[in-house]
């Protein structure tokens, strides 16, 4: 998975993509080649994959911090604030059940508390 996120990191889609179709075909259950996809496909504008592809990663890992907040910042974007919400609150509920300083998956040094105070600023915007 780390040479799939290398690729993309240095621009090399084509090269991600494919590095990750291959983890896809030997271990389909992993949730991580299916998310690094759904990236892949939002950066092309494939908006419609991205939420499906990110659908499938909460379906093989409910607890996939990341791509609840992405799909929610996809609803958002196309202006359906409940499915956003939803979707945001359930990153919440998930972040609350990890202790404050461990890093998120994804989130490079980001620890759950400064996540847990993004998503609640997010959630306040709505509210407002």
């Amino acid at each position: 998975m780390q040479q799939a996120w290398q690729y993309a990191n240095q621009g090399k889609r084509e090269l991600s993509a494919k590095s990750c179709g291959e983890m896809i075909a030997s271990n389909p259950l992993n949730a991580e080649p299916y998310y690094l996809t759904a990236l892949l496909a939002q950066e092309r504008g494939d908006f419609a994959e991205t939420k499906d592809l990110l659908k499938k990663v909460i379906y093989l890992d409910p607890s996939f911090i990341a791509a609840y907040l992405d799909l929610g910042d996809l609803y958002a974007r196309e202006g359906d604030g409940a499915r956003a919400g939803k979707m945001r609150s359930t990153a919440r509920d998930l972040l609350k059940m990890l202790s404050g300083d461990e890093q998120i998956k994804l989130y490079g040094a980001s620890t759950v508390n400064q996540v847990l105070q993004y998503v609640d600023h997010l959630l306040n915007m709505k509210n407002q």
